[in-house]
């Protein structure tokens, strides 16, 4: 059993360490618990990877093990800045 303890925010509310819970086929983050990678053991098919307190980092976020980065699936749209019209 897996908690989400992310507040409205999706900042950490508890002062733990996080950890995302990685699907090891897809490297795709099903998870973020408390645990540390160094010491918990991952659930089957998974791997954990810590994350600092402040991290946005949430389900469905793409890990690439190589650089050992984080991307959100879904990023804000870019901002349209609009000329004024002469």
């Amino acid at each position: 059993m897996f908690f989400f303890i992310k507040g409205p925010t999706g900042m950490n509310t508890v002062n733990s360490p996080l950890c995302a819970v990685v699907d090891s086929a897809t490297n795709i983050v099903v998870n973020v618990i408390l645990a540390d990678a160094n010491v918990d053991a991952a659930p089957s098919g998974c791997f954990l990877v810590n994350l600092p307190d402040d991290t946005p980092i949430s389900i469905g976020w793409l890990y690439d093990p190589a650089t050992q980065t984080f991307t959100d699936p879904n990023p804000p749209p870019p901002s349209v800045v609009e000329e004024p019209t002469p």
